[in-house]
């Protein structure tokens, strides 16, 4: 009552759910049903006995403890309020402390007049386990992306990924029970490198009712150094003891390898008068958005689809401070003249000289840039 921070909301929603029953099974599903007038919003939630944490506290020379009650939810869901009815299930977990009791807590809320309401149930003492009739039987998605979805337009990886050094690699989890959080051996979420790296338990990035999860893996030299190929492995179980499994072949080019990648222009269509810009990404020593040898050459090479050159584009590759490459076309043809309007196809070259400067590699992509009124 003292928080200085406490926002008071002024109340005025009544809540009214039933449907929980006497006790409460594992592995169960509870359809709650109820009314809510007024509210956008309800949340849900299963939480068992508190639990008192203390600490020492030394008060006027005396050691003495103080407890501090924490709530732990074994089940959390929210769900929108249609027509001022609601209707959400809880999904129980496997894993439960049986022979203790749960107290049901509803709270709803409308963001535009600003009220709220609640309900809290008697407990409910926690026991059995339910038919496995109607539970899922298997375990969480795990999707590998790019932390940076600039790599690749925010696709995921399949099986096998191609790294500059460092990277972040972003592992995101859903399963419809809830993913479980759980510290012990090959429970919760695992992260592994076979032969690099013992498994661990990473940080982990849950919303409100458990069933997103989000980690992330940064690598580096020193756990992958660079010119190899590594696996890369996620273990994870949802809250009904269901487990996933996903493995990445993961390919760490070496220094002195270049990349080209993610290559689009913006606006497209572009509208005659106006301005398209290229971008693309270039992968080399000493990172990914670090600075590129002066002696690399990029350039893009607008053409008609007869493949008559129209003009060719230069950027500059060489500043730390410009990660993603960018030209600026102002759809004019190499004399100045204005281009008609149409697909103009082009293409993007990466020239990367030898250590020696005698000979060179190109790197090219392809794209088409639409020009319309």
């Amino acid at each position: 009552l003292g928080d200085p921070a406490m926002i008071l909301i002024p109340g005025g929603i009544p809540v009214s759910l039933s449907g929980l029953p006497d006790t409460i099974a594992a592995i169960s599903r509870i359809q709650l049903l109820g009314k809510a007038p007024k509210a956008a919003q309800i949340q849900a939630r299963l939480d068992l006995k508190p639990i008192n944490d203390s600490a020492p506290v030394v008060l006027r020379g005396q050691v003495t403890q103080r407890f501090h009650p924490t709530l732990k939810s074994m089940a959390v869901q929210q769900a929108s309020v249609v027509s001022d009815s609601v209707k959400t299930t809880l999904a129980i977990p496997a894993r439960v402390p049986f022979g203790d009791s749960a107290t049901l807590r509803a709270y709803a809320w409308d963001p535009a007049s600003r009220k709220d309401g609640g309900q809290i149930l008697a407990p409910r003492l926690i026991r059995g386990t339910a038919l496995s009739g109607g539970i899922e039987s298997t375990g969480p998605s795990i999707t590998l992306r790019p932390c940076d979805s600039s790599w690749s337009g925010g696709v995921p990886f399949v099986a096998t990924a191609q790294i500059q050094l460092p990277f972040c690699l972003s592992v995101d989890l859903f399963d419809s029970s809830g993913i479980s959080s759980e510290s012990g051996p090959d429970e919760g979420v695992v992260f592994s490198v076979p032969g690099i790296r013992e498994p661990w338990h990473p940080d982990l990035s849950q919303v409100v009712d458990f069933r997103h999860a989000s980690a992330q893996l940064v690598i580096d030299s020193t756990l992958m150094p660079a010119g190899k190929t590594y696996a890369f492995e996620v273990l994870a179980r949802d809250l009904m003891g269901n487990l996933s499994r996903s493995r990445l072949q993961v390919q760490v080019l070496a220094y002195t390898d270049y990349s080209l990648y993610e290559v689009f222009n913006s606006p497209n269509p572009v509208r005659e008068g106006e301005n398209t810009a290229f971008y693309f990404k270039v992968a080399s020593e000493p990172d990914t958005n670090g600075t590129i040898d002066s002696r690399v050459q990029a350039s893009i090479r607008i053409h008609t689809v007869s493949g008559k050159l129209v003009k060719v584009l230069r950027t500059e590759l060489s500043k730390a401070t410009q990660p993603r490459p960018k030209a600026v076309w102002d759809l004019r043809d190499a004399f100045g003249t204005p281009v008609a309007n149409g697909i103009y196809p082009y293409t993007v070259v990466l020239r990367i000289p030898n250590e020696t400067g005698t000979n060179s590699t190109e790197l090219v992509r392809k794209g088409v840039v639409a020009i319309s009124r």
